[in-house]
């Protein structure tokens, strides 16, 4: 028996990704549901700092739906009982000016904050990868986990972690991944 590498769904408790993925963002992430702390600053916290941002602040609105599971969306969602407008990205002019010019900030930030809102609607559904690697023996002989999505980058970051002689076993196993 070869190396074998296996692709599997992580059941661990992954809720800290979400706070670490909060705390990683660009910008303010202002929130003010009623139950759930989603954002970086929430309830009237966030509407307060919202009202007071300077002019020429950048604001993406946040939409949530919440139906056995959270979804969020910088588009409104089509169903009028269980979603709505739950908070904004809100970018400062200081924040826009960490950009090379105010013009690619106007461009970038709209693709970051739906890459960010696609992590954390993947990360709020369990959909975080992880891989065993098998020696010989059979025996886990390491593993690296928490790896969030089910796309091509998921497997690009997990063939970052491993030697290249290993890529093939790893898309072999990545198609016949189990949940």
């Amino acid at each position: 028996m070869g190396v074998e590498i296996r692709v599997k769904m992580d059941h661990s408790d992954n809720s800290y990704m979400l706070d670490d993925l909060r705390m990683d963002e660009f910008g303010h992430f202002c929130a003010w549901h009623r139950n759930l702390k989603i954002g970086r600053l929430n309830g009237e916290e966030a509407r307060e700092f919202i009202e007071s941002a300077p002019e020429g602040s950048i604001r993406i609105p946040i939409y949530i739906y919440q139906h056995s599971g959270i979804a969020l969306s910088t588009t409104p969602f089509s169903c009028p009982w269980d979603s709505g407008h739950v908070g904004r990205r809100l970018l400062t002019p200081e924040d826009i000016a960490q950009y090379e010019s105010e013009e690619k900030a106007r461009e970038m930030i709209p693709k970051a904050v739906e890459a960010n809102i696609a992590s954390m609607n993947a990360i709020s559904s369990g959909d975080i990868w992880g891989y065993e690697i098998l020696d010989f023996d059979g025996e886990i002989a390491d593993s690296c986990w928490g790896f969030v999505g089910s796309d091509e980058s998921t497997v690009e970051a997990m063939r970052a972690h491993l030697p290249e002689n290993l890529h093939a076993i790893l898309n072999e196993a990545w198609e016949n991944r189990t949940y």
